[in-house]
């Protein structure tokens, strides 16, 4: 997927004490998690509504994913056991 990031420049105001105990780099990386974080959820709420739109069962399509991937689980750790 390509997405088009905006990058600028914010200015926040921010409690002395926190930036003493946080430091700088480490407030920007908790803030740019969080934004990702939000990223992915709206993202996920893009795919649910297109999920509902096409009128398609969202539980069953999740049953089905947990059920192949556990299959897949499986089968990679069966593989691992034979070789060790």
């Amino acid at each position: 997927m390509n997405y088009n990031v905006l990058k600028m420049i914010t200015q926040l105001e921010v409690n002395d004490e926190v930036v003493r105990k946080y430091a700088v780099e480490s407030l920007v990386q908790r803030l740019q998690k969080q934004l990702e974080l939000e990223h992915l959820k709206m993202l996920a709420e893009e795919i649910n509504e297109a999920i509902q739109e096409a009128g398609l069962d969202n539980g069953a399509l999740w049953e089905e994913a947990r059920a192949e991937a556990w299959e897949q689980y499986k089968k990679r750790a069966s593989q691992r056991n034979e070789f060790e």
